[in-house]
């Protein structure tokens, strides 16, 4: 929809179970690096932060990180980098 997501949802995957939900974003931040390639600036407020229990993750698990869109319902897996554990 070329619009920054309403919030981001945060899973834990592990090997044999369903993904679970650890955090929902709860906090915008400004990302000019965005911005900046994107003008004008329809992405600037499109960062995001969230924040749960380290123990939520257990060994070996991996983050998967989901934007979601409120309208539709709808999320939309976002690729990047694998972040260290």
């Amino acid at each position: 929809k070329r619009r920054s997501a309403d919030c981001v949802a945060v899973f834990v995957e592990s090997a044999g179970r369903e993904p679970t939900l650890v955090g929902l974003s709860d906090a915008v931040e400004m990302r000019w690096d965005i911005a900046r390639t994107n003008w004008p600036n329809d992405y600037l407020w499109c960062g995001w932060s969230a924040t749960f229990p380290r123990a939520t993750v257990p060994a070996g698990a991996k983050l998967s990180f989901w934007a979601v869109d409120a309208d539709e319902p709808r999320l939309y897996r976002l690729e990047g980098k694998q972040l260290p554990q």
